[in-house]
Order: C-alpha cells, then structure tokens, then sequence
C-alpha cells in the first residue's frame, strides 16, 4: 500500500496553479517569438543573402534558424501541456467534490481514462503541489482527503456550503475550518 500525503485547493489563488500558467503563458511567448525569428531569418536570408557566402556560414545559419524551430515549437508544446494538465486537474477537482468516497476507479471511468492513467495523474498532481493534504490509498483505490475523515452523527452537524467554490461540507456545529477545495473559511457558529 502506497500512500502520498500532500496538500489541495482548487482556487485561482492556489499559488501552484498560478505559477504553472504564469509559465504556460511565458512558454508560449517565447516560443512564439522563437518561431517568428526563424521565419523572419529564413526570409531574410532568402531574401537578401550575398552569393558569395561561405559554407560554413550558410551551415551555421541554418543550424541557428533549425535551432529556433525545434526550441520554440518545444516551448509552445510544453506550454500546450501544462495548460492541459491544469485543466484535467481542474475536472478532477469537480468530480471529487461531489463525490465523498474520493474512488480512484469512479474518476477514471467519469473521465474516460484507465485506472493506471488516473492514478498517475494524481501522483503527478501531488508531486508539483496542485493537491495539498491528500492521501493516495491503493489499496482501497481512494483518494481521501482527511478533513473529510471523521464520524458522521445525525445530530450536531451542519451542511455549510463554502462561498468559494461552492462545494458543500458537513462539519460540527460550532467549528470554524478551512474548505478543502479553496481554503476559504467554513464556519458553522451561529452570528448574534
């Protein structure tokens, strides 16, 4: 049995998430830019290159302009990706909030990907920190998040809904928690 404690929110203000996007967005950039440069050297050389140039200046011309394609297209792919993986962390998000018994099995089939596929990604979701304060249970194919770890009575609870995210939880009357999805504060006092 593996287990893998790390921790969750799932807001614009998880500071993982927005850092990855900040360099999704950079990545893009510059991988724009670098795709731009090559087109406008390959033109100018094209264009405007003497007759009367070296080999090994053509060569290495064309080194750097190839250089420019492969780094920049690699950037815009790398950018692709963490956009997606911010995505797919995002639809995992709505699928856990609803779903209490955190099973690995049940998002994998809500999200059309195989159990291995899934588990991964979750690993990989704690791993760069999108998860906070989870726990990976392969043995019981769960993922359980340990605020929600705690004895159900009929009486002395209150469903809260949180303002952020709008997930719903159960809590003892009289507790002041933070919300496991965004970390906005979950209180269950009664105002005055």
């Amino acid at each position: 049995m593996e287990s893998r404690v790390e921790s969750f929110r799932f807001d614009h203000t998880n500071p993982k998430i927005i850092m990855s996007s900040n360099i999704a967005a950079f990545e893009k950039i510059i991988g724009i830019s670098m795709e731009l440069l090559g087109l406008a050297i390959t033109i100018i050389e094209c264009l405007f290159s003497h007759k009367n140039k070296s080999l090994t200046n053509m060569f290495s011309m064309t080194l750097f302009i190839v250089f420019l394609f492969i780094m920049g297209g690699w950037m815009i792919y790398m950018s692709y990706k963490r956009i997606q993986n911010i995505i797919k962390f995002r639809d995992y998000v709505a699928i856990l909030q609803n779903d209490e018994s955190g099973s690995i099995k049940r998002l994998s089939s809500l999200k059309n990907e195989s159990y291995s596929d899934t588990l991964s990604n979750l690993r990989y979701f704690v791993d760069i920190g999108f998860f906070h304060n989870v726990v990976i249970d392969e043995s019981s194919a769960t993922i359980q998040f340990p605020e929600r770890i705690r004895k159900y009575s009929s009486n002395g609870y209150v469903t809260v809904t949180c303002n952020g995210c709008k997930a719903t939880k159960l809590l003892p009357k009289g507790t002041v928690v933070r919300c496991e999805f965004c970390g906005n504060i979950l209180c269950t006092k009664e105002e005055n």
